[in-house]
């Protein structure tokens, strides 16, 4: 069964301090297929679908480079010369292009916001002796919820080969920037 995630993730880890890794990803990113779809700024990269392959449901993979946090970072304090001194965690997270997002947001943050104000009115109404007649938006908050939810499974399942062609983008790009570790 798909995850209810509504921007699905990995994580995964690099040999290379994170000012490294990037120096890296730049180097290696003329390399890359499809290399003007992607953008980097600080410690982030981005990999989109072409203008002319997009559809509505089209995925937008940001991968974020930093220190580690997982099993690697305990032991040695930083700058002990552990291993985890010269390792980086690359979390790679799926989602909508961003305006979509942006809808989705707000969306879901409208159902949670109407759902507060009518438990608040409820509370009112019951405090005053009154049927909390107001409870009756929260069955509606939580179908909206769940549809976005819905609606994110259907889009993952519709742009499943976007998703694939993506990974394979980042794949690429680890391998361009490493070589012999990959």
């Amino acid at each position: 069964m798909k995850s209810l995630r509504l921007q699905p993730m990995q994580k995964f880890s690099v040999p290379a301090k994170p000012d490294v890794v990037m120096q890296r990803f730049r180097e290696s990113l003329p390399l890359l297929e499809s290399a003007e779809h992607t953008s980097m700024a600080g410690r982030v990269v981005d990999f989109r679908i072409a203008p002319s392959k997009q559809r509505f449901w089209s995925p937008h993979l940001s991968v974020q480079v930093g220190e580690p946090v997982g099993p690697w970072s305990g032991g040695a304090q930083e700058g002990e010369g552990g291993a985890e001194d010269e390792m980086s965690e690359i979390i790679a997270r799926f989602s909508p292009r961003p305006e979509i997002w942006t809808m989705v947001m707000a969306i879901y943050f409208a159902a949670a916001i109407c759902m507060l104000a009518a438990s608040i009115f409820a509370y009112a109404q019951w405090f005053l002796g009154r049927m909390p007649w107001a409870l009756f938006a929260w069955p509606a908050g939580l179908l909206i919820i769940g549809a976005l939810h819905g609606a994110s499974l259907v889009g993952q399942s519709l742009s499943e080969d976007q998703m694939e062609e993506l990974q394979g983008r980042l794949e690429q790009l680890v391998a361009l920037a490493f070589p012999a570790e990959s």
